[in-house]
Protein backbone atom coordinates (compact mmCIF):
# COMPACT_ATOMS: atom_id res chain seq x y z
CA UNK A 1 0.00 0.00 0.00
CA UNK A 2 1.34 3.31 -0.74
CA UNK A 3 1.82 5.59 2.10
CA UNK A 4 -0.96 8.56 2.20
CA UNK A 5 0.87 12.01 2.40
CA UNK A 6 -2.38 13.25 4.92
CA UNK A 7 -1.41 10.42 7.75
CA UNK A 8 2.21 11.25 7.62
CA UNK A 9 5.22 9.40 6.59
CA UNK A 10 5.14 5.59 6.79
CA UNK A 11 8.55 3.79 5.68
CA UNK A 12 8.96 0.78 6.79
CA UNK A 13 5.62 0.23 7.61
CA UNK A 14 5.72 -3.96 6.90
CA UNK A 15 8.70 -3.56 9.93
CA UNK A 16 5.96 -2.22 12.59
CA UNK A 17 2.43 -3.67 11.38
CA UNK A 18 0.81 -5.46 14.02
CA UNK A 19 -0.28 -9.01 12.96
CA UNK A 20 -3.83 -9.84 12.74
CA UNK A 21 -5.12 -12.98 14.03
CA UNK A 22 -4.63 -16.26 12.80
CA UNK A 23 -6.00 -19.77 12.15
CA UNK A 24 -4.80 -22.12 14.24
CA UNK A 25 -3.67 -19.49 17.46
CA UNK A 26 -6.19 -19.64 20.59
CA UNK A 27 -7.45 -16.89 22.64
CA UNK A 28 -8.75 -16.69 26.17
CA UNK A 29 -11.87 -14.71 26.36
CA UNK A 30 -13.72 -13.07 29.29
CA UNK A 31 -17.84 -13.97 29.13
CA UNK A 32 -19.66 -11.00 30.02
CA UNK A 33 -22.99 -12.15 29.97
CA UNK A 34 -24.94 -15.37 28.16
CA UNK A 35 -28.44 -16.42 27.90
CA UNK A 36 -29.81 -18.57 30.94
CA UNK A 37 -30.35 -21.71 28.66
CA UNK A 38 -27.13 -21.86 27.14
CA UNK A 39 -24.55 -23.85 28.29
CA UNK A 40 -22.05 -21.40 28.86
CA UNK A 41 -24.15 -19.51 31.54
CA UNK A 42 -21.67 -20.69 34.43
CA UNK A 43 -18.65 -19.82 32.99
CA UNK A 44 -16.51 -16.58 33.37
CA UNK A 45 -13.94 -17.49 31.01
CA UNK A 46 -13.52 -19.31 28.18
CA UNK A 47 -10.16 -20.61 25.49
CA UNK A 48 -11.47 -20.80 22.28
CA UNK A 49 -9.26 -21.96 18.88
CA UNK A 50 -9.52 -20.10 15.86
CA UNK A 51 -10.15 -22.43 13.07
CA UNK A 52 -10.58 -20.17 9.99
CA UNK A 53 -10.78 -16.42 9.70
CA UNK A 54 -13.78 -15.62 7.80
CA UNK A 55 -13.66 -11.85 7.16
CA UNK A 56 -11.86 -8.62 8.34
CA UNK A 57 -13.77 -5.76 6.80
CA UNK A 58 -15.76 -3.53 9.83
CA UNK A 59 -14.57 -6.11 12.38
CA UNK A 60 -12.54 -9.41 12.38
CA UNK A 61 -14.84 -12.53 11.93
CA UNK A 62 -13.77 -16.01 12.99
CA UNK A 63 -14.80 -19.30 13.16
CA UNK A 64 -13.37 -21.00 16.80
CA UNK A 65 -14.21 -24.24 18.06
CA UNK A 66 -14.15 -24.57 21.71
CA UNK A 67 -14.77 -27.17 24.72
CA UNK A 68 -18.75 -26.91 26.32
CA UNK A 69 -18.71 -28.23 30.23
CA UNK A 70 -21.11 -30.89 31.13
CA UNK A 71 -24.57 -30.08 32.21
CA UNK A 72 -27.57 -31.85 34.01
CA UNK A 73 -28.80 -31.56 30.66
CA UNK A 74 -26.64 -31.71 28.39
CA UNK A 75 -23.61 -33.40 27.61
CA UNK A 76 -20.58 -31.56 26.99
CA UNK A 77 -18.31 -31.78 23.96
CA UNK A 78 -16.47 -29.46 21.24
CA UNK A 79 -18.58 -26.72 19.83
CA UNK A 80 -18.04 -24.04 16.86
CA UNK A 81 -19.23 -20.68 16.74
CA UNK A 82 -18.54 -17.46 15.25
CA UNK A 83 -16.30 -15.13 17.11
CA UNK A 84 -16.96 -10.92 15.84
CA UNK A 85 -14.34 -9.22 17.70
CA UNK A 86 -14.60 -5.83 17.45
CA UNK A 87 -10.86 -4.73 17.89
CA UNK A 88 -10.31 -1.44 16.24
CA UNK A 89 -6.27 -2.47 15.30
CA UNK A 90 -8.21 -4.59 12.03
CA UNK A 91 -10.61 -3.98 9.61
CA UNK A 92 -9.44 -3.43 5.70
CA UNK A 93 -13.38 -0.66 5.76
CA UNK A 94 -12.96 0.59 9.16
CA UNK A 95 -9.10 1.71 9.38
CA UNK A 96 -8.98 4.61 6.36
CA UNK A 97 -6.84 7.60 5.68
CA UNK A 98 -8.62 10.35 3.82
CA UNK A 99 -8.13 8.89 0.54
CA UNK A 100 -9.98 5.72 1.18
CA UNK A 101 -7.14 3.13 1.38
CA UNK A 102 -6.36 1.04 4.37
CA UNK A 103 -4.23 1.92 7.54
CA UNK A 104 -2.48 -0.88 9.09
CA UNK A 105 -2.56 -0.05 12.62
CA UNK A 106 1.34 -0.72 13.69
CA UNK A 107 3.32 -0.61 16.97
CA UNK A 108 4.04 2.90 16.68
CA UNK A 109 0.36 3.62 16.05
CA UNK A 110 -0.34 1.76 19.97
CA UNK A 111 2.70 3.35 21.56
CA UNK A 112 1.10 6.67 20.40
CA UNK A 113 -2.67 5.58 21.88
CA UNK A 114 -1.67 4.57 25.06
CA UNK A 115 0.33 7.46 25.90
CA UNK A 116 -2.38 9.38 25.09
CA UNK A 117 -4.77 7.94 27.15
CA UNK A 118 -2.32 7.73 30.08
CA UNK A 119 -1.70 11.23 29.58
CA UNK A 120 -5.09 12.28 28.79
CA UNK A 121 -8.71 12.38 30.03
CA UNK A 122 -10.31 11.25 26.49
CA UNK A 123 -14.15 12.19 27.82
CA UNK A 124 -13.38 16.18 27.66
CA UNK A 125 -12.22 15.26 23.97
CA UNK A 126 -15.17 13.20 22.74
CA UNK A 127 -17.63 15.48 24.41
CA UNK A 128 -16.35 18.89 22.80
CA UNK A 129 -16.71 16.66 19.24
CA UNK A 130 -20.51 15.87 20.22
CA UNK A 131 -21.13 19.77 21.08
CA UNK A 132 -19.27 21.06 18.00
CA UNK A 133 -21.50 18.69 15.61
CA UNK A 134 -24.73 19.82 17.38
CA UNK A 135 -23.66 23.09 16.49
CA UNK A 136 -22.80 22.54 13.06
CA UNK A 137 -25.03 23.04 9.77
CA UNK A 138 -26.30 20.01 8.20
CA UNK A 139 -23.74 20.05 5.19
CA UNK A 140 -20.67 20.70 7.60
CA UNK A 141 -21.69 17.63 9.70
CA UNK A 142 -20.74 15.58 6.72
CA UNK A 143 -16.73 16.93 7.83
CA UNK A 144 -17.24 14.83 11.11
CA UNK A 145 -18.50 11.36 10.37
CA UNK A 146 -15.43 9.68 9.86
CA UNK A 147 -12.55 9.23 12.12
CA UNK A 148 -9.85 9.69 9.39
CA UNK A 149 -10.56 13.44 9.15
CA UNK A 150 -7.84 13.42 12.42
CA UNK A 151 -5.46 12.54 9.79
CA UNK A 152 -5.90 15.18 7.01
CA UNK A 153 -4.80 17.61 10.23
CA UNK A 154 -1.50 18.26 9.75
CA UNK A 155 -0.77 20.75 12.82
CA UNK A 156 -2.69 18.33 14.76
CA UNK A 157 0.39 16.62 17.10
CA UNK A 158 -1.87 13.78 18.44
CA UNK A 159 -3.87 13.17 15.26
CA UNK A 160 -2.98 9.54 14.88
CA UNK A 161 -3.54 9.06 18.42
CA UNK A 162 -7.05 10.85 17.97
CA UNK A 163 -7.64 8.88 15.09
CA UNK A 164 -7.36 5.55 17.15
CA UNK A 165 -9.72 6.62 19.80
CA UNK A 166 -12.45 7.65 17.29
CA UNK A 167 -12.10 3.92 16.05
CA UNK A 168 -12.03 2.72 19.69
CA UNK A 169 -15.09 4.70 20.53
CA UNK A 170 -16.88 3.58 16.96
CA UNK A 171 -16.31 -0.36 17.69
CA UNK A 172 -17.80 0.20 21.15
CA UNK A 173 -20.93 1.46 19.62
CA UNK A 174 -21.13 -1.37 17.27
CA UNK A 175 -20.40 -3.97 19.69
CA UNK A 176 -22.68 -2.06 21.75
CA UNK A 177 -25.90 -2.21 18.72
CA UNK A 178 -25.21 -5.77 18.02
CA UNK A 179 -25.51 -7.45 21.16
CA UNK A 180 -28.43 -4.74 22.24
CA UNK A 181 -30.21 -6.01 18.38
CA UNK A 182 -29.54 -9.45 19.37
CA UNK A 183 -31.42 -8.79 22.72
CA UNK A 184 -34.22 -6.78 21.00
CA UNK A 185 -34.75 -10.01 19.01
CA UNK A 186 -34.72 -12.76 20.87
CA UNK A 187 -37.58 -14.35 19.59
CA UNK A 188 -36.24 -14.14 15.47
CA UNK A 189 -32.77 -15.93 17.31
CA UNK A 190 -32.19 -19.08 15.26
CA UNK A 191 -35.02 -18.47 13.23
CA UNK A 192 -34.26 -14.99 10.77
CA UNK A 193 -30.97 -14.35 12.90
CA UNK A 194 -27.87 -16.36 14.45
CA UNK A 195 -28.76 -17.60 17.72
CA UNK A 196 -25.98 -15.25 20.16
CA UNK A 197 -24.54 -17.69 22.69
CA UNK A 198 -22.49 -14.61 24.34
CA UNK A 199 -20.85 -11.07 25.04
CA UNK A 200 -17.61 -11.41 25.26
CA UNK A 201 -13.84 -9.56 25.60
CA UNK A 202 -10.61 -10.41 25.71
CA UNK A 203 -9.28 -9.41 28.56
CA UNK A 204 -5.81 -6.89 29.24
CA UNK A 205 -4.25 -7.12 32.24
CA UNK A 206 -1.40 -4.66 32.38
CA UNK A 207 -2.04 -3.30 36.25
CA UNK A 208 -3.42 0.24 34.80
CA UNK A 209 -7.34 0.02 34.40
CA UNK A 210 -7.28 2.88 32.25
CA UNK A 211 -5.24 0.84 29.53
CA UNK A 212 -6.87 -2.26 30.16
CA UNK A 213 -10.05 -1.07 29.33
CA UNK A 214 -9.66 0.86 26.26
CA UNK A 215 -6.97 -2.46 24.89
CA UNK A 216 -9.72 -5.03 25.83
CA UNK A 217 -11.82 -5.55 22.97
CA UNK A 218 -15.07 -7.03 22.87
CA UNK A 219 -17.22 -8.79 21.16
CA UNK A 220 -20.17 -11.35 20.73
CA UNK A 221 -19.93 -15.45 20.07
CA UNK A 222 -22.66 -16.48 17.61
CA UNK A 223 -23.95 -19.52 16.06
CA UNK A 224 -21.98 -20.50 13.15
CA UNK A 225 -24.11 -20.86 9.88
CA UNK A 226 -22.07 -22.92 7.36
CA UNK A 227 -22.67 -21.83 3.92
CA UNK A 228 -22.13 -19.11 1.39
CA UNK A 229 -23.67 -15.83 1.71
CA UNK A 230 -27.32 -15.07 -0.62
CA UNK A 231 -24.88 -12.42 -3.14
CA UNK A 232 -22.58 -15.82 -3.92
CA UNK A 233 -25.25 -18.61 -3.36
CA UNK A 234 -26.43 -19.37 -6.60
CA UNK A 235 -23.99 -21.50 -7.86
CA UNK A 236 -24.73 -23.88 -5.38
CA UNK A 237 -28.55 -24.10 -5.68
CA UNK A 238 -30.17 -27.12 -7.55
CA UNK A 239 -33.31 -25.03 -9.14
CA UNK A 240 -34.49 -21.53 -9.45
CA UNK A 241 -37.46 -22.52 -7.27
CA UNK A 242 -35.63 -23.29 -4.47
CA UNK A 243 -33.35 -19.96 -5.18
CA UNK A 244 -36.88 -18.43 -4.98
CA UNK A 245 -37.97 -19.67 -2.28
CA UNK A 246 -34.81 -18.94 -0.66
CA UNK A 247 -34.86 -15.38 -1.67
CA UNK A 248 -38.52 -14.75 -0.30
CA UNK A 249 -37.54 -15.94 3.15
CA UNK A 250 -34.65 -13.65 3.22
CA UNK A 251 -37.27 -10.90 2.42
CA UNK A 252 -39.82 -12.11 4.96
CA UNK A 253 -37.01 -11.82 7.66
CA UNK A 254 -36.05 -8.76 6.78
CA UNK A 255 -39.35 -7.23 7.12
CA UNK A 256 -39.98 -9.32 10.55
CA UNK A 257 -37.06 -7.62 12.01
CA UNK A 258 -38.60 -4.15 10.49
CA UNK A 259 -41.88 -5.02 12.47
CA UNK A 260 -39.60 -5.23 16.00
CA UNK A 261 -38.64 -1.45 15.47
CA UNK A 262 -35.67 -1.93 13.88
CA UNK A 263 -33.67 -0.70 10.76
CA UNK A 264 -30.96 -2.29 8.93
CA UNK A 265 -28.33 0.17 7.62
CA UNK A 266 -26.82 -2.17 6.04
CA UNK A 267 -28.93 -4.60 4.17
CA UNK A 268 -27.84 -6.56 1.65
CA UNK A 269 -27.84 -10.16 0.16
CA UNK A 270 -24.08 -10.56 1.59
CA UNK A 271 -25.48 -9.57 4.73
CA UNK A 272 -27.40 -12.64 4.50
CA UNK A 273 -25.70 -15.86 5.12
CA UNK A 274 -27.27 -19.25 4.21
CA UNK A 275 -27.19 -23.24 5.73
CA UNK A 276 -26.18 -24.68 2.73
CA UNK A 277 -27.70 -28.36 4.37
CA UNK A 278 -31.42 -26.59 5.18
CA UNK A 279 -31.27 -24.01 2.21
CA UNK A 280 -32.57 -21.30 4.84
CA UNK A 281 -31.27 -17.66 5.11
CA UNK A 282 -29.92 -16.03 8.42
CA UNK A 283 -29.52 -12.47 8.30
CA UNK A 284 -26.37 -11.41 10.21
CA UNK A 285 -24.33 -8.19 10.90
CA UNK A 286 -26.81 -6.10 13.02
CA UNK A 287 -24.06 -3.81 14.56
CA UNK A 288 -25.41 -0.89 11.84
CA UNK A 289 -29.01 -0.47 12.99
CA UNK A 290 -31.71 1.98 13.78
CA UNK A 291 -33.81 0.82 17.15
CA UNK A 292 -37.56 2.88 16.89
CA UNK A 293 -37.36 3.62 20.55
CA UNK A 294 -34.45 5.75 19.89
CA UNK A 295 -35.85 7.47 17.07
CA UNK A 296 -39.33 7.89 19.38
CA UNK A 297 -37.02 9.50 22.32
CA UNK A 298 -34.97 11.94 19.42
CA UNK A 299 -37.86 13.25 16.86
CA UNK A 300 -38.55 16.26 17.92
CA UNK A 301 -42.16 17.77 17.74
CA UNK A 302 -40.97 20.79 15.79
CA UNK A 303 -39.36 18.11 13.06
CA UNK A 304 -42.71 16.41 12.51
CA UNK A 305 -45.14 17.95 9.45
CA UNK A 306 -48.27 19.20 10.23
CA UNK A 307 -50.63 16.88 10.85
CA UNK A 308 -48.18 13.58 11.17
CA UNK A 309 -47.48 11.62 14.45
CA UNK A 310 -43.63 10.04 15.68
CA UNK A 311 -45.50 6.98 14.14
CA UNK A 312 -45.65 8.05 10.89
CA UNK A 313 -42.38 9.61 10.49
CA UNK A 314 -40.70 6.30 11.15
CA UNK A 315 -43.35 4.64 9.32
CA UNK A 316 -41.46 6.87 6.40
CA UNK A 317 -37.69 6.14 7.79
CA UNK A 318 -38.81 1.96 7.57
CA UNK A 319 -40.82 2.87 3.68
CA UNK A 320 -37.78 4.52 2.74
CA UNK A 321 -34.64 2.78 3.75
CA UNK A 322 -37.22 -0.53 2.85
CA UNK A 323 -34.41 -3.63 3.84
CA UNK A 324 -37.14 -6.12 2.38
CA UNK A 325 -36.06 -4.68 -1.11
CA UNK A 326 -32.86 -4.40 -0.34
CA UNK A 327 -32.14 -7.66 -0.64
CA UNK A 328 -35.15 -8.87 -2.66
CA UNK A 329 -35.10 -6.52 -5.68
CA UNK A 330 -31.10 -6.72 -5.92
CA UNK A 331 -31.26 -10.80 -5.81
CA UNK A 332 -33.68 -10.42 -8.51
CA UNK A 333 -32.09 -8.16 -10.77
CA UNK A 334 -28.69 -9.80 -10.42
CA UNK A 335 -30.11 -13.08 -11.23
CA UNK A 336 -32.15 -12.34 -14.29
CA UNK A 337 -29.66 -9.65 -15.42
CA UNK A 338 -26.15 -11.81 -14.92
CA UNK A 339 -27.19 -15.31 -15.32
CA UNK A 340 -30.67 -15.25 -17.13
CA UNK A 341 -32.63 -16.65 -13.90
CA UNK A 342 -36.48 -15.11 -13.26
CA UNK A 343 -37.86 -15.36 -9.97
CA UNK A 344 -40.43 -13.85 -8.36
CA UNK A 345 -40.83 -11.76 -5.32
CA UNK A 346 -43.60 -10.80 -3.18
CA UNK A 347 -42.46 -7.85 -1.05
CA UNK A 348 -44.33 -7.01 2.35
CA UNK A 349 -46.68 -4.05 2.27
CA UNK A 350 -44.47 -1.92 4.85
CA UNK A 351 -47.88 -0.01 5.79
CA UNK A 352 -48.71 -2.37 7.68
CA UNK A 353 -45.11 -2.58 9.96
CA UNK A 354 -47.09 -0.90 13.03
CA UNK A 355 -49.47 -3.69 12.97
CA UNK A 356 -47.19 -5.91 14.29
CA UNK A 357 -46.70 -4.17 18.07
CA UNK A 358 -50.36 -3.86 18.54
CA UNK A 359 -50.72 -7.21 17.71
CA UNK A 360 -48.35 -8.60 20.84
CA UNK A 361 -49.41 -5.61 22.87
CA UNK A 362 -47.85 -6.11 26.16
CA UNK A 363 -46.55 -9.26 25.58
CA UNK A 364 -43.58 -8.77 23.89
CA UNK A 365 -40.54 -10.60 24.38
CA UNK A 366 -39.77 -10.56 27.68
CA UNK A 367 -40.17 -13.69 28.94
CA UNK A 368 -38.44 -15.69 26.59
CA UNK A 369 -36.30 -18.04 27.99
CA UNK A 370 -33.57 -17.36 25.66
CA UNK A 371 -33.31 -13.88 26.33
CA UNK A 372 -29.72 -12.58 26.60
CA UNK A 373 -29.47 -9.73 29.09
CA UNK A 374 -27.86 -6.24 28.04
CA UNK A 375 -24.34 -6.17 28.76
CA UNK A 376 -25.10 -2.73 29.95
CA UNK A 377 -24.52 -4.40 33.28
CA UNK A 378 -21.21 -5.37 32.68
CA UNK A 379 -18.90 -2.86 34.97
CA UNK A 380 -16.18 -0.63 33.68
CA UNK A 381 -13.23 1.69 35.07
CA UNK A 382 -14.70 4.72 37.21
CA UNK A 383 -12.27 6.86 35.07
CA UNK A 384 -13.98 6.05 31.84
CA UNK A 385 -16.67 7.62 29.33
CA UNK A 386 -20.19 7.61 31.14
CA UNK A 387 -21.50 6.13 28.18
CA UNK A 388 -25.76 7.32 27.91
CA UNK A 389 -26.40 8.00 31.62
CA UNK A 390 -25.60 5.09 32.92
CA UNK A 391 -23.06 5.86 35.42
CA UNK A 392 -19.28 6.04 34.57
CA UNK A 393 -19.23 2.99 36.04
CA UNK A 394 -20.94 0.85 33.30
CA UNK A 395 -20.49 0.38 29.50
CA UNK A 396 -24.05 1.56 28.54
CA UNK A 397 -25.82 0.70 25.60
CA UNK A 398 -25.93 4.03 24.15
CA UNK A 399 -22.78 6.21 23.54
CA UNK A 400 -22.43 9.19 22.48
CA UNK A 401 -22.99 9.04 18.57
CA UNK A 402 -20.10 10.70 17.57
CA UNK A 403 -19.14 8.19 15.21
CA UNK A 404 -21.49 4.90 14.49
CA UNK A 405 -25.13 3.87 14.98
CA UNK A 406 -26.24 7.67 16.44
CA UNK A 407 -24.28 9.46 13.26
CA UNK A 408 -25.41 7.40 10.92
CA UNK A 409 -29.68 7.92 12.71
CA UNK A 410 -28.51 12.28 13.00
CA UNK A 411 -27.59 12.27 8.85
CA UNK A 412 -30.20 10.23 7.71
CA UNK A 413 -33.12 11.87 9.93
CA UNK A 414 -31.57 14.71 8.20
CA UNK A 415 -31.93 13.59 4.72
CA UNK A 416 -35.10 12.06 5.78
CA UNK A 417 -36.76 15.13 6.52
CA UNK A 418 -35.44 16.52 3.42
CA UNK A 419 -37.01 14.10 1.60
CA UNK A 420 -40.48 13.86 3.53
CA UNK A 421 -40.78 17.94 2.32
CA UNK A 422 -38.16 20.43 2.88
CA UNK A 423 -37.54 23.71 1.30
CA UNK A 424 -34.51 22.93 -0.80
CA UNK A 425 -33.76 21.95 -4.43
CA UNK A 426 -32.27 18.88 -2.88
CA UNK A 427 -35.31 18.17 -1.13
CA UNK A 428 -37.16 18.85 -4.15
CA UNK A 429 -34.99 16.60 -6.28
CA UNK A 430 -35.18 13.39 -3.67
CA UNK A 431 -38.90 13.69 -3.76
CA UNK A 432 -39.38 13.49 -7.55
CA UNK A 433 -36.65 10.42 -7.13
CA UNK A 434 -38.32 8.50 -4.58
CA UNK A 435 -41.71 8.57 -6.51
CA UNK A 436 -40.35 7.82 -10.25
CA UNK A 437 -41.72 4.50 -11.09
CA UNK A 438 -38.78 3.21 -12.96
CA UNK A 439 -35.30 1.78 -11.66
CA UNK A 440 -32.91 4.22 -12.96
CA UNK A 441 -28.89 4.92 -11.72
CA UNK A 442 -27.89 8.69 -11.62
CA UNK A 443 -24.04 9.21 -10.53
CA UNK A 444 -23.36 11.36 -8.13
CA UNK A 445 -19.35 12.05 -8.24
CA UNK A 446 -20.17 15.58 -9.97
CA UNK A 447 -22.62 16.96 -7.53
CA UNK A 448 -20.93 16.06 -4.01
CA UNK A 449 -17.41 16.58 -2.83
CA UNK A 450 -15.85 12.50 -3.02
CA UNK A 451 -13.79 13.69 -0.14
CA UNK A 452 -16.62 14.97 1.93
CA UNK A 453 -18.00 11.59 1.94
CA UNK A 454 -15.78 9.26 1.71
CA UNK A 455 -17.74 7.48 4.64
CA UNK A 456 -21.00 8.59 3.55
CA UNK A 457 -22.20 6.94 0.74
CA UNK A 458 -25.57 7.67 -0.92
CA UNK A 459 -26.77 4.35 -2.43
CA UNK A 460 -24.85 2.27 -4.23
CA UNK A 461 -25.80 -0.23 -6.74
CA UNK A 462 -27.16 -3.26 -4.51
CA UNK A 463 -28.99 -1.05 -1.50
CA UNK A 464 -32.39 1.13 -2.40
CA UNK A 465 -32.44 4.86 -0.91
CA UNK A 466 -30.74 4.86 2.53
CA UNK A 467 -27.06 5.50 3.53
CA UNK A 468 -24.54 2.78 3.76
CA UNK A 469 -21.12 2.76 5.59
CA UNK A 470 -17.85 3.12 4.29
CA UNK A 471 -17.02 -0.52 3.43
CA UNK A 472 -19.54 0.03 0.88
CA UNK A 473 -16.92 2.75 -1.53
CA UNK A 474 -15.44 -0.16 -2.50
CA UNK A 475 -18.22 -0.82 -5.20
CA UNK A 476 -16.81 2.30 -6.90
CA UNK A 477 -19.97 3.97 -7.61
CA UNK A 478 -22.33 6.00 -6.17
CA UNK A 479 -25.68 5.76 -6.59
CA UNK A 480 -29.33 6.29 -6.25
CA UNK A 481 -32.15 3.49 -6.84
CA UNK A 482 -35.30 5.17 -7.62
CA UNK A 483 -38.34 2.96 -7.94
CA UNK A 484 -41.90 2.27 -6.05
CA UNK A 485 -40.84 0.56 -3.00
CA UNK A 486 -42.69 -2.40 -2.30
CA UNK A 487 -43.58 -3.33 -5.72
CA UNK A 488 -41.08 -5.02 -8.39
CA UNK A 489 -38.91 -2.50 -9.17
CA UNK A 490 -36.32 -4.14 -11.86
CA UNK A 491 -35.98 -3.22 -14.82
CA UNK A 492 -33.47 -2.80 -17.36
CA UNK A 493 -30.14 -0.49 -16.66
CA UNK A 494 -30.26 1.54 -19.92
CA UNK A 495 -27.16 3.66 -18.93
CA UNK A 496 -25.20 0.53 -19.39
Amino acid sequence: MEPASESGARENMSDSIIPGYQAGASLNLQVLDTPKSFMLQSVSNLSVKIEKVLSVTMAPVMLVTFDTPATCDTPGGNKRAVLKLFDRRFGSSLRRDPEGQHIPCRVEDEEAFKAFVLREQPVPFLRSKEERMKEEEEVELLSFLGASAWLDEPEEPEAQAKFELELWHESCEFHQTEVRAYNHLQDLQGVVIPRMFASVRIPRESGNSRVDYFFSPYGILLEYIDGPNLFDHYDEMASPAGLEELVQRAVDGAYQINERGLILNDSSPRNVAVDKQLNKPYIIDLAQCNFKEDFMKEELDEDLEEGTTHEDAWLALVYSDHNPSSIGTVMKRRLERDHGIEIEVVFPDMKKVLEYESRIANDLITTDPRRVRSYSTCSGPSTMINRGGLGNDHHGTKGFGAVGTQIWLEVWKRLRLAVSGGTTGVAKLLNWIRYTSHLTYFTLESLIPIERLRNCLICISDKPIGLVPGAAWEAGRWQLRAGKWGQDMVSEDRSG
